[in-house]
């Protein structure tokens, strides 16, 4: 697993290996046919291309819009259902507890569903984390790869510089040709900044399911439970116990976990929007 601090990684110091293969590279290096400057770096570029097509499809994938949209849904419905026992007397009525238990039915298929949904994101959140794991490594392999190519042609057009006059044609197409490759290497950071970001919204987002999936939607349930139990309690008992307090306290507690995610998702989406364009 990698962290944020992952981005000195690239860095445009080589390796001893990487020196000598690009000392190996360079003796190999044909730079006077037609093909020879072309084609140098093609390979490990077009493979840039797959790395940014996959962190868009991980982005679009992440987008956690549809989860905050159920989330608020129930939270909505779990509101109404507190205030149906505002008022002590309404429920001793028949007909208002009827109507209770009709708004707990409904509830509690909600709260089963919304549970399912947010254990499906939870799931779609993980494999995003481990795709970008994957994506990170390709990336820093690509990033490694063009250093290790253009020391090669840097060290091939010293070469050049050194042998007789006859050269400047070829010293300048590999002069355009390492231009090219530093800009793409230094598009291969940048991707990793992306990458660390995504991840870093990707994890926030898994921790905030989390903490809904275990506290809130458990918080819903309890409070919905104690509903059920103060509707058959009298109204002076209902003033002793405390209970209805309880519950106010509740639904404050979870009306800033709304708040809570609803920060996190827009955050991420924002994220996910920078890394789209």
């Amino acid at each position: 697993m990698f962290n944020s601090t992952d981005i000195s990684i690239y860095t445009e110091n080589l390796s001893p290996d990487m020196q000598n293969a690009a000392q190996i590279m360079a003796d190999q290096m044909d730079v006077f046919s037609p093909e020879g400057i072309l084609s140098l770096g093609n390979e490990t570029r077009s493979r840039m291309s797959s790395v940014s097509t996959e962190l868009l499809d991980i982005a679009i994938d992440s987008d956690m819009a549809p989860a905050l949209k159920q989330i608020t849904k129930v939270a909505k419905q779990v509101s109404r259902f507190g205030s149906m026992l505002r008022s002590a007397k309404s429920l001793a009525r028949p007909r208002a507890k009827a109507r209770l238990m009709d708004s707990y039915d409904l509830l509690k298929v909600e709260l089963l569903r919304v549970s399912g949904e947010l254990e499906r994101d939870r799931r779609n959140l993980i494999r995003s984390i481990s795709l970008l794991e994957d994506t990170h490594r390709a990336n820093l392999e690509i990033y490694q790869e063009l250093g290790v190519i253009i020391e090669a042609g840097n060290i091939k057009l010293a070469a050049l510089h050194n042998a007789p006059v006859g050269y400047e044609d070829h010293i300048h197409r590999l002069e355009l040709k390492l231009s090219d490759l530093n800009t793409s290497r230094m598009v291969c950071r940048q991707t990793a900044v992306q990458i660390f970001l995504l991840r870093d919204s990707a994890y926030s987002l898994l921790d905030r399911i989390n903490s809904i999936s275990e506290s809130v939607v458990p918080l819903w349930t309890t409070q919905v439970a104690l509903a059920l139990g103060v509707s058959s309690i009298s109204e002076s008992q209902l003033s002793a116990t405390g209970a209805f307090n309880t519950i106010a306290d509740a639904t404050r507690t979870l009306s800033q976990e709304i708040a809570s995610t609803t920060k996190c998702i827009a955050e991420a989406g924002k994220n996910a929007g920078q890394i789209r364009s």
